[in-house]
Protein backbone atom coordinates (compact mmCIF):
# COMPACT_ATOMS: atom_id res chain seq x y z
CA UNK A 1 0.00 0.00 0.00
CA UNK A 2 1.47 3.35 -1.03
CA UNK A 3 0.73 6.22 1.35
CA UNK A 4 2.70 8.95 -0.40
CA UNK A 5 -0.03 10.97 -2.10
CA UNK A 6 -2.44 11.89 0.67
CA UNK A 7 -1.75 15.58 0.17
CA UNK A 8 -1.85 17.03 -3.33
CA UNK A 9 0.99 19.34 -4.26
CA UNK A 10 -1.28 21.87 -5.92
CA UNK A 11 -4.82 22.78 -4.92
CA UNK A 12 -5.97 23.88 -8.33
CA UNK A 13 -5.06 24.01 -11.97
CA UNK A 14 -4.41 27.74 -11.67
CA UNK A 15 -1.96 27.27 -8.80
CA UNK A 16 -0.22 24.46 -10.67
CA UNK A 17 0.04 26.66 -13.75
CA UNK A 18 1.44 29.57 -11.72
CA UNK A 19 4.06 27.36 -10.10
CA UNK A 20 5.05 25.90 -13.46
CA UNK A 21 5.47 29.37 -14.95
CA UNK A 22 7.47 30.60 -11.95
CA UNK A 23 9.74 27.57 -12.21
CA UNK A 24 10.32 28.15 -15.91
CA UNK A 25 11.19 31.78 -15.20
CA UNK A 26 13.75 30.65 -12.65
CA UNK A 27 15.30 28.31 -15.22
CA UNK A 28 15.37 31.27 -17.60
CA UNK A 29 17.28 33.29 -15.01
CA UNK A 30 19.75 30.46 -14.50
CA UNK A 31 20.43 30.16 -18.22
CA UNK A 32 19.52 32.92 -20.71
CA UNK A 33 16.69 35.44 -20.38
CA UNK A 34 16.18 35.34 -24.15
CA UNK A 35 15.13 31.69 -24.11
CA UNK A 36 11.35 31.42 -24.62
CA UNK A 37 9.49 30.08 -21.61
CA UNK A 38 7.65 27.58 -23.80
CA UNK A 39 10.98 26.04 -24.82
CA UNK A 40 11.94 25.64 -21.17
CA UNK A 41 8.55 24.13 -20.35
CA UNK A 42 8.87 21.69 -23.24
CA UNK A 43 12.15 20.30 -21.89
CA UNK A 44 11.47 20.47 -18.15
CA UNK A 45 7.85 19.34 -18.11
CA UNK A 46 6.86 17.80 -21.44
CA UNK A 47 9.85 15.89 -22.81
CA UNK A 48 9.60 12.18 -21.86
CA UNK A 49 12.48 10.66 -19.94
CA UNK A 50 13.38 8.38 -22.86
CA UNK A 51 13.72 11.33 -25.23
CA UNK A 52 15.67 13.33 -22.65
CA UNK A 53 18.10 10.45 -22.07
CA UNK A 54 18.73 10.33 -25.82
CA UNK A 55 19.27 14.10 -25.82
CA UNK A 56 21.86 13.73 -23.06
CA UNK A 57 23.61 10.89 -24.86
CA UNK A 58 24.14 12.55 -28.25
CA UNK A 59 27.21 14.70 -28.80
CA UNK A 60 25.42 17.41 -30.74
CA UNK A 61 21.79 18.49 -30.44
CA UNK A 62 20.25 19.30 -33.82
CA UNK A 63 16.77 20.32 -32.67
CA UNK A 64 15.29 23.81 -32.54
CA UNK A 65 14.48 24.05 -28.81
CA UNK A 66 16.50 27.03 -27.50
CA UNK A 67 16.68 25.75 -23.93
CA UNK A 68 17.93 22.34 -25.03
CA UNK A 69 20.48 24.03 -27.28
CA UNK A 70 21.72 26.25 -24.46
CA UNK A 71 22.17 23.59 -21.79
CA UNK A 72 23.76 21.21 -24.29
CA UNK A 73 26.36 23.81 -25.18
CA UNK A 74 26.85 25.52 -21.85
CA UNK A 75 25.61 23.69 -18.77
CA UNK A 76 26.18 20.03 -18.07
CA UNK A 77 25.21 20.53 -14.42
CA UNK A 78 21.66 21.54 -15.38
CA UNK A 79 21.48 18.67 -17.88
CA UNK A 80 22.46 16.20 -15.16
CA UNK A 81 20.02 17.66 -12.65
CA UNK A 82 17.08 17.43 -15.05
CA UNK A 83 18.04 13.84 -15.86
CA UNK A 84 17.95 12.94 -12.18
CA UNK A 85 14.62 14.77 -11.69
CA UNK A 86 12.99 12.98 -14.61
CA UNK A 87 14.28 9.61 -13.43
CA UNK A 88 12.97 10.38 -9.96
CA UNK A 89 9.48 11.04 -11.31
CA UNK A 90 9.51 7.88 -13.40
CA UNK A 91 10.55 5.70 -10.47
CA UNK A 92 8.11 7.36 -8.07
CA UNK A 93 5.28 6.74 -10.53
CA UNK A 94 6.30 3.09 -10.82
CA UNK A 95 6.42 2.85 -7.02
CA UNK A 96 2.64 3.02 -6.98
CA UNK A 97 2.52 -0.31 -8.80
CA UNK A 98 2.06 -3.45 -6.73
CA UNK A 99 5.05 -5.16 -8.33
CA UNK A 100 7.56 -2.45 -7.44
CA UNK A 101 10.05 -2.81 -4.61
CA UNK A 102 12.36 0.05 -3.49
CA UNK A 103 15.67 -1.29 -4.83
CA UNK A 104 14.28 -2.08 -8.27
CA UNK A 105 15.80 -0.24 -11.21
CA UNK A 106 12.82 0.79 -13.34
CA UNK A 107 13.99 0.77 -16.95
CA UNK A 108 17.05 2.77 -15.98
CA UNK A 109 20.25 2.87 -13.98
CA UNK A 110 18.94 4.26 -10.67
CA UNK A 111 16.89 3.39 -7.60
CA UNK A 112 15.09 5.77 -5.26
CA UNK A 113 17.84 5.25 -2.68
CA UNK A 114 20.41 6.32 -5.25
CA UNK A 115 18.27 9.35 -6.14
CA UNK A 116 18.34 10.39 -2.47
CA UNK A 117 22.08 9.82 -2.20
CA UNK A 118 22.93 11.75 -5.35
CA UNK A 119 20.55 14.59 -4.51
CA UNK A 120 22.04 15.12 -1.06
CA UNK A 121 25.65 14.76 -2.21
CA UNK A 122 25.39 17.01 -5.28
CA UNK A 123 27.88 19.83 -4.89
CA UNK A 124 26.16 22.42 -7.08
CA UNK A 125 25.27 25.37 -4.88
CA UNK A 126 23.01 27.19 -7.38
CA UNK A 127 20.92 24.01 -7.78
CA UNK A 128 21.03 22.96 -4.13
CA UNK A 129 17.41 23.88 -3.41
CA UNK A 130 16.28 21.89 -6.44
CA UNK A 131 18.25 18.84 -5.38
CA UNK A 132 16.71 19.13 -1.90
CA UNK A 133 13.23 18.96 -3.44
CA UNK A 134 14.21 15.81 -5.34
CA UNK A 135 15.54 14.25 -2.14
CA UNK A 136 12.32 15.07 -0.28
CA UNK A 137 10.18 13.60 -3.03
CA UNK A 138 12.18 10.36 -3.10
CA UNK A 139 12.31 10.08 0.70
CA UNK A 140 8.55 10.64 0.92
CA UNK A 141 7.91 7.91 -1.63
CA UNK A 142 10.14 5.56 0.36
CA UNK A 143 8.25 6.41 3.55
CA UNK A 144 11.39 7.78 5.20
CA UNK A 145 9.44 10.56 6.87
CA UNK A 146 11.79 11.30 9.76
CA UNK A 147 14.59 12.01 7.30
CA UNK A 148 12.31 14.42 5.45
CA UNK A 149 11.66 16.30 8.67
CA UNK A 150 15.35 16.34 9.56
CA UNK A 151 16.17 17.74 6.13
CA UNK A 152 13.51 20.42 6.55
CA UNK A 153 14.82 21.46 9.95
CA UNK A 154 18.46 21.33 8.93
CA UNK A 155 18.34 23.04 5.57
CA UNK A 156 15.07 23.59 3.68
CA UNK A 157 13.42 25.76 6.34
CA UNK A 158 16.45 28.06 6.15
CA UNK A 159 15.72 28.92 2.52
CA UNK A 160 14.09 32.34 1.96
CA UNK A 161 10.38 32.34 2.80
CA UNK A 162 9.50 33.23 -0.78
CA UNK A 163 11.61 30.38 -2.18
CA UNK A 164 9.70 28.39 -4.78
CA UNK A 165 11.52 25.17 -3.89
CA UNK A 166 10.70 25.66 -0.21
CA UNK A 167 7.06 26.11 -1.15
CA UNK A 168 7.13 22.95 -3.27
CA UNK A 169 8.62 21.05 -0.32
CA UNK A 170 6.25 22.10 2.44
CA UNK A 171 3.37 19.70 1.74
CA UNK A 172 5.72 16.74 1.63
CA UNK A 173 7.10 17.83 5.01
CA UNK A 174 3.66 18.46 6.49
CA UNK A 175 2.68 15.00 5.26
CA UNK A 176 5.81 13.59 6.89
CA UNK A 177 4.85 15.18 10.21
CA UNK A 178 1.38 13.68 9.88
CA UNK A 179 2.70 10.20 9.09
CA UNK A 180 4.98 10.30 12.14
CA UNK A 181 2.04 11.20 14.36
CA UNK A 182 2.85 14.88 14.82
CA UNK A 183 -0.52 16.24 13.76
CA UNK A 184 0.09 19.60 15.44
CA UNK A 185 3.25 20.32 13.43
CA UNK A 186 1.53 19.24 10.24
CA UNK A 187 -1.35 21.62 10.91
CA UNK A 188 1.00 24.49 11.76
CA UNK A 189 2.98 24.02 8.56
CA UNK A 190 -0.14 23.86 6.41
CA UNK A 191 -1.44 26.98 8.17
CA UNK A 192 1.81 28.87 7.57
CA UNK A 193 1.17 28.52 3.82
CA UNK A 194 -2.54 29.27 4.07
CA UNK A 195 -3.35 25.70 3.07
CA UNK A 196 -6.66 25.49 4.91
CA UNK A 197 -7.99 22.74 2.65
CA UNK A 198 -5.28 20.36 3.90
CA UNK A 199 -5.94 21.46 7.49
CA UNK A 200 -9.61 20.56 7.09
CA UNK A 201 -8.62 17.26 5.48
CA UNK A 202 -6.49 16.30 8.50
CA UNK A 203 -9.14 17.48 10.92
CA UNK A 204 -11.77 15.35 9.20
CA UNK A 205 -9.47 12.32 9.03
CA UNK A 206 -8.55 12.63 12.70
CA UNK A 207 -12.07 13.44 13.90
CA UNK A 208 -11.00 16.90 15.06
CA UNK A 209 -13.55 19.70 15.23
CA UNK A 210 -11.85 22.69 13.63
CA UNK A 211 -13.57 26.05 13.92
CA UNK A 212 -12.75 29.16 11.92
CA UNK A 213 -11.36 30.73 15.08
CA UNK A 214 -8.96 27.83 15.57
CA UNK A 215 -7.81 28.15 11.96
CA UNK A 216 -7.02 31.83 12.58
CA UNK A 217 -5.10 30.90 15.73
CA UNK A 218 -3.04 28.36 13.81
CA UNK A 219 -2.23 31.04 11.25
Amino acid sequence: YNNTSIFRLDDSKSESRNIREANCRQWQQLTDRNIPLEDIEAVVYTMPIEEYEQFCAVKNYCGDNAFAQWIKRNDREIMEFLLLAKRNEKIRFAYCSAWYYPTMKVGGPMTLEEIVEQSLSANVERLRDRYLLQAVRALTTLGRYKECIELWNREISLLPEDSLMRRLCYRYIAGAYYHTGDVESAMLLFASYGDFASMHYIAHKEGIELSNIEIIEYS
